[in-house]
């Protein structure tokens, strides 16, 4: 908050770079042990999904999947391909 109060104060053009490691590196190093396996998943329960899709919209994830059920398509998560990127 502080940052950006400051960036806006400042005259011209100004740039904030938020760095961190990407999710797909993340994955690599969890898979050569270098990085811990997080102790959470992130799931989508089909009982309450109403198949709306925002989910898929909202966070631009190939791992959200469509899910045939008898009340229509609704999404899961497909844990094979998941970074586990989600927020804590």
């Amino acid at each position: 908050m502080r940052c950006s109060a400051s960036l806006r104060a400042t005259a011209g053009t100004t740039v904030l770079i938020y760095e961190q490691t990407c999710a797909t590196e993340k994955r690599r190093r969890r898979k050569r042990g270098s990085l811990p396996d997080p102790a959470r998943r992130t799931f989508i329960n089909d009982a309450v999904c109403e198949g709306c899709g925002d989910c898929s919209v909202a966070s631009n994830c190939l791992s959200v999947e469509p899910l045939e059920t008898s009340l229509g398509t609704k999404r899961k998560i497909n844990q094979s391909s998941c970074n586990k990127d989600s927020p804590a």
